[in-house]
């Protein structure tokens, strides 16, 4: 059966990352399990991905700190849970419940035993992925809209079927050098995807060619993982192929390669304030 290439029926989450920015809460609890407010930042990113159709779950961990056996255990489906809330009669709570769990059998682990960068979480999902298009999300990006920024990138993807596409959001041009930044060659920004010319990792403010910045949200080709491939050596602790480097080649390659402006609200949970923020834009939304 051949799959169709613009159908994304899988998502990455590369979640190896030590958290030490939020120790000592991470000596026991996954940064991506951190919740706000109620939900953790990585069931936000899973839901996401269900509703855009993904249909198969890839955490990329380092399972120094029992990641898996934590994650497994908040995605399992819980039947204690559920047959207790239909024994209250909360039968719509506990549909509510399931329907935002991966299907059994839809989640996979792949272990990042040394901290190698974006570019080899994704590679060590090759085999798992194989020769589709696939998605990636980066849970420290809590991303509001509705749809969800995953569903308008595979929206936008049905109809350019091949190459990459990003989500971008415009940030203030004094912080270009903390993000990767794309040159659009004068392309117009709007509601629809524009076509990139390059993307420079973390340039100098006043070397960046636009303040439009990648924000988390990935849907790659399985071409990627060739670009992706390892160094024989490479010092543990720095980034091996960085994903910016594979995706200004495929760029080079005349690959369809394009960006989609993001217009929801967004919050940088890599940092406390930005964690801070989204808590409290959260409360007010419950509230």
């Amino acid at each position: 059966m051949t799959t169709n290439p613009s159908r994304i029926r899988k998502a990455i989450f590369p979640i190896g990352g030590t958290g030490t920015r939020f120790l000592p809460l991470t000596l026991a609890t996954p940064k991506e399990m951190i919740p706000v407010v109620d939900t953790p930042l990585l069931h936000f990113c899973v839901l996401e991905a269900i509703e855009a159709g993904c249909e198969e779950c890839i955490f990329v961990i380092s399972n120094e700190y029992n990641q898996q056996t934590i994650i497994e255990n908040y995605f399992s489906n819980n039947g204690v849970l559920e047959r207790r809330l239909r024994a209250a009669g909360k039968s719509e709570q506990a549909e509510k419940w399931r329907a935002q769990l991966p299907t059994p059998g839809a989640v996979h682990f792949v272990e990042q035993k040394h901290p190698l960068g974006l570019g080899n979480a994704i590679w060590l999902s090759r085999e798992i992925i194989g020769d589709e298009s696939f998605a990636v999300l980066l849970p420290d990006e809590l991303l509001f809209a509705k749809p969800g920024c995953l569903s308008s990138l595979v929206s936008a993807y049905q109809k350019q079927k091949d190459g990459f596409l990003l989500a971008m959001q415009q940030v203030d041009q004094k912080e270009c050098h903390r993000y990767g930044i794309l040159d659009i060659g004068g392309g117009k920004v709007g509601s629809e995807p524009v076509e990139l010319h390059g993307v420079i990792e973390k340039p100098a403010p006043e070397n960046a060619p636009s303040n439009l910045a990648i924000i988390g949200r990935y849907i790659l080709p399985a071409d990627v993982f060739e670009l992706l491939q390892p160094s024989e050596k490479v010092e543990e602790g720095k980034e091996d192929t960085p994903l910016t480097d594979a995706l200004e080649t495929l760029i080079k390659s005349n690959a369809s390669t394009c960006a989609l402006l993001f217009n929801g609200e967004r919050y940088d949970c890599g940092s406390k304030e930005g964690f801070l923020a989204a808590t409290l834009a959260r409360s007010k939304v419950m509230s």
